[in-house]
């Protein structure tokens, strides 16, 4: 209730115990339900009409990249869906970050548009989730998730330059890889480095803009037809979790 008063509506989904008048079809037949209160106007008002809660799921082909404008889901799933609701682009950019509160401690399962921060701000410490956890109780814990068709190699921060990509990009047009950095001091370092395609995810260092710019820029440069997509991960703070989250399981592993 705590974190409901202080961060709903917004990009944060609790696990919650499920009653009875939630259908097991919602579930997959689970005792728990993920919960949550957009704030999009849109989104609201809808739900407002429904005069009920709403279950839906992500507007995209399983474990592609997100959606986060109107003209994604069209290209996505154009012909499978009766009408699209154009909202705008996302403010956020990522997914909510999901919470377990059915634990002892609170445990996160998906870093996401809430940072870490502001939830132990809130309720104090909480459970990180595990590496590659046998048990997938979350949408977007699956070791490879929100992929382009175009092969992803993904570097720590400030580590990438042509030597250690050499055995990627051997043989190829280098105008034919693209590189996504941070911001535009590491986009300086690698052009100099002799890479020509650099894409920057906020080019002042604003981690709120690179997480409204990532998948966007993703759907981008997957429908230029690049042989090869080169990202280097931001710094690993605030937004940057969640960033680099979907980085990870974007990439080849």
């Amino acid at each position: 209730q705590v974190l409901a008063d202080h961060l709903w509506p917004g990009p944060l989904t609790m696990i919650l115990p499920k009653r009875p008048e939630v259908p097991d079809i919602v579930t997959s037949g689970l005792p728990t339900v993920a919960v949550r209160f957009p704030n999009h106007p849109i989104a609201r008002k809808i739900i407002e009409f429904s005069g009920t809660a709403i279950a839906a799921p992500s507007a995209n082909p399983f474990g592609y990249i997100s959606p986060t404008r109107a003209e994604h889901v069209a290209r996505l799933l154009g012909g499978k869906i009766d009408y699209l609701v154009d909202g705008g682009a996302c403010e956020v950019g990522l997914e909510s970050t999901v919470i377990d509160m059915t634990c002892d401690v609170p445990k996160i399962l998906r870093p996401g548009g809430m940072p870490l921060e502001r939830i132990i701000e809130i309720i104090g410490p909480v459970e990180m989730p595990e590496k590659k956890s046998a048990v997938v109780s979350s949408p977007g814990q699956l070791d490879s998730h929100y992929a382009p068709s175009t092969p992803l190699f993904l570097f720590e921060y400030g580590t990438l330059d042509i030597g250690n990509a050499h055995r990627l990009i051997e043989g190829m047009d280098l105008g034919s890889v693209a590189v996504v950095v941070f911001d535009d001091a590491r986009a300086q370092e690698a052009k100099h480095a002799g890479f020509p395609m650099v894409f920057t995810l906020s080019p002042n260092g604003n981690l709120r803009d690179a997480a409204a710019n990532l998948f966007a820029l993703l759907h981008e440069l997957d429908s230029r037809q690049f042989s090869v997509l080169i990202a280097e991960k931001c710094p690993d703070e605030g937004l940057g979790r969640a960033i680099n989250d979907r980085l990870y399981r974007a990439s080849v592993k």
